[in-house]
């Protein structure tokens, strides 16, 4: 059974892992590989260990790399693609990923609680900041994952041809021959965000009405413990922060932001 990533109120995301034995920690997600795998065993050793452990020294909560791993696995299967048990190295990029969203949500709640994850702490940043994939990588990591949901057989109608424009747009800086820095830098990350919106205000049109008020729903549940202690304001800004996140799992869309 796939992680479900909670809001962050669910008391086993908050959690962070280094109040938790890191053996534990590893064992822990050795067993969620496993069960995804259906029940072939690969176990955390070697440069695995070191990642997983990685994982934990960055503060990424159990369910959060959980909710990582699901999203590799669960996107292979989309694709149809052989079988194969998925080695945890594989599912790396989704569970960071995964995590980057779940700080920011948590910073859109900002001041109900303390980060749990450690952002303040400078050393737990430097581990952060050293496994950001470059904006290169980001690029072309969007770029597959847009053209893995443009060939999705359940892909709504009319939102293939946002994500054939934005495949045009992502194409331009992958391909641009200079380095991306300064000017032409900032320029790209202003325009990620830009694209991120656009593409997020499709899926929203576009997904079925249905899945639409499951996401709602589900967003609603996710945040059910924070109701009573966020304004208004701040709560409706929470809430559209999980339903973009729950839309774009449905749809399989990447986060085309950058960080």
């Amino acid at each position: 059974m796939p992680c479900t990533l909670g809001g962050a109120g669910d008391d086993s995301i908050a959690d962070a892992p280094p109040q938790m034995d890191l053996g534990t920690y590893c064992r822990t997600i050795e067993s969620h590989l496993c069960r995804r795998n259906e029940g072939h065993l690969i176990r955390i050793v070697g440069p695995a260990f070191e990642l997983v452990s990685g994982w934990a020294r960055q503060g990424i909560p159990l369910k959060v790399a959980c909710h990582g791993i699901d999203r590799y696995v669960d996107r292979g299967r989309r694709k149809g693609s052989r079988r194969r048990p998925v080695r945890i190295e594989f599912c790396d990029a989704d569970v960071v990923e995964a995590f980057e969203e779940w700080r920011r949500l948590i910073a859109v709640i900002g001041g109900v609680g303390s980060d749990p994850a450690g952002a303040d702490d400078e050393e737990s940043k430097g581990v952060a900041a050293s496994r950001q994939p470059s904006l290169r990588d980001h690029l072309r990591r969007v770029f597959d994952r847009l053209v893995a949901a443009r060939a999705r057989v359940d892909l709504p109608p009319g939102l293939g041809p946002v994500l054939d424009e934005l495949l045009d747009e992502i194409s331009r800086p992958m391909n641009h021959s200079g380095a991306l820095r300064g000017a032409v830098r900032q320029a790209v990350v202003s325009d990620l965000a830009r694209l991120d919106g656009v593409l997020m205000a499709a899926a929203r049109a576009h997904v079925d009405l249905s899945d639409l008020d499951e996401v709602q729903r589900e967003a609603e549940a996710e945040l059910a413990d924070y109701r009573d202690r966020l304004t208004p304001a701040s709560f409706a800004q929470a809430r559209t922060a999980v339903e973009g996140r729950l839309v774009r799992e449905r749809l399989g869309l990447p986060t085309i932001t950058w960080p």
